[in-house]
């Protein structure tokens, strides 16, 4: 049977507690819309959506549908493949269109273990469901009908009650990002001393991403984090690090003022001032 509600009345920990203790199978999407620039939860923001999909209560895959991942990039993002392995195997994909038949290709033809793409798989499963939940509102419904144990995604199996103690470790830092790091429309600014800074400075690969990005063009991190297939964990984590290392600032996105038609004007050169009539 499906249910639904408001994380305003429980949390999602108790919502996938219920899921396992009933050993319900089918898919658990969970849905908020982010704060706009302004601060507001206004029609502006941009919607989040996670879904979870459970077989016999237990937990086998987890899904960010707002900044989707392919399983090329969750390898490269923990080092198990090469940039230009990353490159050819984007080249090929079209020949293993599945995430299950493109892990195959791996173990024979690129020589990466079932072990590591399993643990990493895992990992990055485990950092969504970590970030959910920090959710304090939002919506969320369960559905046993759910296609999602049914697409091609790699499931793993996690223990739900080691995921809940291991969060009580975790909760402090991903609650510190969130706080730090409200929303994902701040624009990324380089500060006037950074390239004196990063000669003393050590980065990760998610870091020099957000250098190397902002230093192209001004972005916002949720342009960066699309760009360079971050989760919302990852570009948070490297914001936070550059901020307090100095490098970067992060300025809210200015509004977008409306122009009139003498504004407009003035801008293609075509208006002329006149004196009024009286």
């Amino acid at each position: 049977m499906g249910f639904r509600g408001k994380l305003s009345d429980t949390n999602i920990m108790q919502v996938m507690n219920a899921i396992n203790l009933a050993g319900q199978s089918g898919g658990l999407t969970v849905t908020k819309r982010t704060k706009s620039a302004n601060g507001s939860n206004g029609k502006h923001g941009e919607v989040e959506q996670i879904r979870l999909g459970f077989q016999n209560g237990e937990l086998r895959v987890a899904c960010d549908d707002s900044r989707p991942m392919d399983l090329i990039t969750i390898l490269y993002n923990r080092n198990k493949i090469t940039a230009a392995q990353a490159d050819n195997l984007r080249s090929r994909r079209h020949q293993h269109p599945s995430d299950k038949g493109l892990a195959l290709l791996l173990m024979n033809t690129y020589h990466v273990s079932r072990e590591d793409i399993v643990e990493s798989v895992r990992q990055y499963m485990i950092d969504i469901v970590n970030y959910v939940m920090t959710w304090r509102d939002g919506t969320f419904q369960f559905d046993e009908d759910d296609s999602i144990l049914n697409e091609e995604i790699i499931p793993v199996s996690f223990r739900l009650d080691n995921l809940i103690t291991n969060w009580r470790d975790v909760a402090k830092e991903l609650n510190q990002l969130v706080r730090r790091v409200r929303n994902l429309d701040m624009m990324v600014e380089l500060t006037p001393e950074y390239r004196a800074r990063l000669k003393h400075i050590s980065l990760s690969r998610q870091q020099w991403k957000v250098i190397a990005t902002a230093t192209k063009e001004p972005k916002t991190l949720r342009q960066i984090a699309d760009e360079n297939r971050f989760s919302a964990v990852e570009i948070r984590q490297a914001a936070v690090a550059l901020e307090d290392a100095g490098l970067i600032t992060l300025e809210p996105v200015k509004p977008k003022v409306k122009k009139g038609i003498t504004g407009r004007l003035r801008e293609t050169g075509l208006f002329k001032a006149v004196k009024p009539v009286h």
